[in-house]
């Protein structure tokens, strides 16, 4: 309400918020069985690749389509994102079993990790949504 100026006092500046005993990275982690059972359920490399993909590296499902084998480094054990979340590159470090999983995969000739049965389209840029009148009733 300051930003108004409804009030000339922030009655919330000495409010501070409570220190979380549990580590941020613990957080929203996958249950302990759920892991094992999908790595159980995925019969195919590139199904199981996905799982590490995203349970061990972290990658995100539009992250795992576009991954492509010139991002990965077996000798340093990471991986590059290239387009992340907001656009950004990061580098992401790759498990024992992903690294495994990766390497049992045949070379893709499009240059991808796995094989999808589509790409990522590029970013569609949108137009300014057109006005319409109000429809009556």
């Amino acid at each position: 309400m300051r930003w108004c100026r409804a009030v000339l006092f922030d009655p919330f500046a000495d409010v501070r918020l409570p220190h979380d005993p549990i580590p941020r990275w613990e957080k929203g982690l996958p249950y302990d069985d759920e892991v094992p059972a999908l790595l159980r359920a995925a019969t195919d490399p590139h199904d199981r690749v996905l799982v590490l993909l995203g349970t061990h590296a972290g990658l995100r499902a539009h992250e795992c389509v576009d991954l492509r084998r010139a991002d990965l480094s077996f000798a340093r054990r990471d991986l590059v994102v290239r387009h992340g979340k907001g656009g950004k590159a990061r580098t992401v470090a790759m498990s024992a079993s992903l690294k495994q999983a990766l390497l049992a995969l045949r070379p893709q000739a499009d240059g991808y990790v796995a094989i999808f049965a589509q790409r990522p389209a590029l970013p569609i840029k949108s137009a300014p949504a057109e006005r319409s009148s109000p429809t009556r009733l």
